[in-house]
């Protein structure tokens, strides 16, 4: 059933230290066992089948004599031979056991280490022992670790909370130089300041509870620094909730600290020490809680969920439950791990799949982060990342390969078809397939050429002939002014060109030929006037000038009011000639400027097609094109409040530009104005690969230079 292959393993003899201590934990999995090393003061949990076969090796007894003899108790959770092969190399390298014959590759495992040490993304440096500065900082400090404190802490963060709630906007509009590339000095300076608070914060907390903590140094992420204390001794404690304390301890000093330096934010007059506190505010909180508090990650909260839910080695048993799944799916093997029923199997199932997208996403992030951030170095980086996370594993997994292929051909030939396909498809996926997730620019859809109708002659609104939205032919009445004084205007001017004939009349009937001449050439001019008078009264009936639709607002409440000459009263649409108004990011710029082909349209809750050549402004502007384009009214693009006195109110946060697509009839008549529309070049179908690699570039860019 093992199908153990003993080549290795028959000469591999190892022995336990006997001074190792080994302690039951009863637990919701059953009995786990933990084992503690009394001289590093270190702390191991193993499962069951791990303590079946660790109990077995006395020295005398072969690893592959052990495996066999576990078989018989452990059945189908029996181990395989490479995790039996783990085991006894993990054995070896925690200094729990000692080779007393046989064949451990040193020269291997040394190796390893190295590699291990050397890892650009995870480098780990021991500095000190801590316990004794640890001792006297305690009596000064251990009040914060009670039940009291715990509450007040609760309290002062109810408190900040609410006085930044009141200071939102200038809290917020300091975040602009957060990132910035000239305070990334006093950022980091903050950030391991806080960090090496936050650590000495769990050892302060371990010892407050009489833990031991043997080791405190620092950690290199990516070349970045963070402080580590080890407090592997909160594992001898009985009390689950003394062990969460500690694990939450840097976090709750961490949180009061940004509480502080936020409601002294909120007093400081000095631009120097708000700018100070505001990064502490940030590093202490914003950072704690979207690392620290993370379970899926090694840190605090991992081992705070472990102990909540009372799951002891919570990543190990989920990832052996994944690999167990995986073996099956791939060798057609069913060795099951067994898991609790109910909801706690439904826990490590959810936690197996959640941790394992969250490390290749980390470990794609950090890899194309440390390519982009670092240039040619990052680029040294990235290759000996993907050494270390996926070339040495492959090789593995290849060596492996070999000996399956010699026991069982079947199984082998089928984890190569279903590796290889699987692998080609998350290939293509990446880095062949467009990615779901393309360029685009908001739009909006409006009248391509709206017909502005204004007021010729002044008067008061006497009656409203149409509504908004309504449709009308050209010379339609829309709305009847009343002006007494141009009517009266025009009854003076007939009947002053009335006397004025009379007159003419009189005139030459006395042969008075120059006079009248005189008389004439006046009621001419009269004559004119009252042309132009009853023109303007004819104007106090608004016609509409061409065809379209009404677009007007709160046209029913003009009715009384006075309009002056020039006022606007509505706007004509015509339903067969509209536009898409886009705004497009100045990053995106290339994408639609490069295309000399249709672009691709796609209405809010309809199916994309193609539209014309659409035509971009030659200028970025902050000038907002449509108001439903704001993101105070929907919208997607971002604006502030404008200092200019403008209509409307608002302008862009940074220049885009304003991209035009001009519909033709059909579309016209589909889409209507106002409408919610987005544009994209028809060839910037970019992979997934590019664009990460895209995003990061950008955002490292504007790390460097904010504008």
């Amino acid at each position: 059933m093992l199908n153990l292959s003993t080549r290795e393993l028959d000469r591999t003899r190892l022995k336990l230290r006997d001074d190792l201590i080994v302690r039951p934990l009863p637990g919701s999995e059953g009995v786990t066992y933990q084992i503690e090393d009394p001289v590093a003061v270190r702390f191991y949990r193993v499962g069951r089948a791990e303590y079946l076969l660790i109990s077995l090796l006395d020295g005398r007894t072969t690893l592959a004599d052990a495996v066999i003899s576990s078989a018989r108790e452990l059945g189908r959770e029996a181990f395989s031979e490479q995790e039996a092969t783990s085991v006894c190399l993990w054995l070896v390298e925690t200094g729990l056991a000692t080779p007393t014959e046989g064949t451990l590759d040193q020269p291997t495992q040394k190796a390893a280490s190295l590699t291990s040490f050397f890892n650009p993304f995870w480098m780990k440096l021991p500095l000190l022992q801590p316990e004794r500065l640890l001792d006297l900082l305690l009596p000064v400090f251990r009040w914060l670790f009670s039940a009291p404190a715990l509450f007040a802490m609760v309290v002062l963060w109810i408190t900040a909370g609410v006085v930044i709630a009141g200071h939102a906007d200038s809290f917020w509009s300091d975040a602009r130089e957060v990132f910035s590339s000239h305070n990334w000095l006093m950022l980091g300076a903050v950030w391991i300041g806080l960090k090496v608070v936050h650590e000495i914060g769990h050892g302060l907390c371990c010892r407050a509870h009489g833990g031991r903590v043997t080791e405190m140094g620092l950690v290199f992420v990516l070349l970045a620094p963070m402080a580590y204390v080890d407090v592997t001794s909160t594992w001898a404690f009985r009390s689950r909730w003394k062990r969460m304390h500690v694990a939450a301890a840097g976090i709750l000093v961490e949180l009061s600290i940004a509480a502080i330096a936020a409601l002294l934010w909120t007093q400081a007059t000095d631009s120097f020490t708000r700018h100070l506190l505001y990064n502490i505010v940030i590093s202490a909180s914003l950072t704690t809680l979207i690392f620290n508090i993370n379970p899926l990650m090694r840190f605090d909260g991992y081992f705070i969920l472990e102990d909540l839910l009372d799951l002891p080695n919570l990543g190990t048993t989920s990832q052996k439950w994944l690999q167990s799944k995986l073996a099956r799916f791939f060798y057609g093997e069913h060795r099951s791990v067994s898991v609790p029923a109910g909801m706690t199997g439904w826990v490590i199932r959810v936690y197996a799949l959640l941790s394992a997208a969250w490390r290749l996403t980390v470990s794609g992030s950090l890899l194309a982060g440390a390519a982009v951030m670092f240039q040619g170095a990052g680029l040294a980086l990235a290759i000996g990342a993907i050494v270390l996370w996926y070339v040495k594993p492959a090789i593995e997994w290849l060596i492996a390969l070999g000996q399956r292929f010699r026991r069982d051909r079947w199984s082998a030939a089928r984890g190569v078809v279903l590796g290889s396909a699987t692998a080609a498809a998350c290939g293509a996926l990446v880095f062949v397939l467009p990615s779901p997730f393309q360029r685009q620019a908001p739009g909006i859809v409006d009248y391509a050429d709206l017909q502005i109708v204004r007021v010729s002659s002044p008067g008061f609104v006497e009656e409203i002939h149409v509504v908004s939205g309504q449709t009308v032919e050209a010379g339609t009445p829309l709305i009847t002014l009343r002006n007494e004084d141009l009517v009266a205007r025009v009854t003076d001017l007939e009947l002053a060109i009335e006397q004025s004939e009379a007159r003419r009349i009189g005139l030459v009937n006395r042969r008075e030929l120059a006079p009248a001449q005189i008389e004439s050439r006046n009621q001419q001019a009269q004559r004119e006037q009252l042309a132009e008078a009853l023109a303007r009264s004819e104007a106090l009936i608004v016609r509409a000038p061409v065809r379209g639709r009404v677009l007007a607002r709160q046209l029913p409440q003009q009715i009384g009011n006075y309009l002056k000459e020039g006022t606007e009263v509505v706007v004509i649409g015509d339903e067969e000639r509209k536009e898409v108004l886009a705004s497009v990011d100045q990053r995106d710029l290339e994408s639609f400027s490069s295309s000399s082909e249709q672009a691709q349209l796609r209405f809010i809750g309809q199916r994309a097609h193609t539209s014309v050549l659409p035509a971009i402004q030659p200028r970025a502007s902050t000038r907002l094109p449509h108001p439903a384009l704001s993101a105070v009214h929907g919208g997607e693009v971002n604006v502030v409040a404008s200092e200019k006195d403008d209509e409307a109110g608002v302008r862009l946060s940074e220049p885009r530009f304003l991209l035009r697509v001009p519909l033709s009839s059909a579309e016209s008549a589909m889409a209507f104005a106002g409408q919610y529309a987005v544009t994209s070049p028809p060839h910037s179908q970019q992979t997934i690969a590019r664009q990460l690699t895209t995003a990061l570039r950008d955002w490292s860019r504007s790390l460097i230079d904010p504008h």
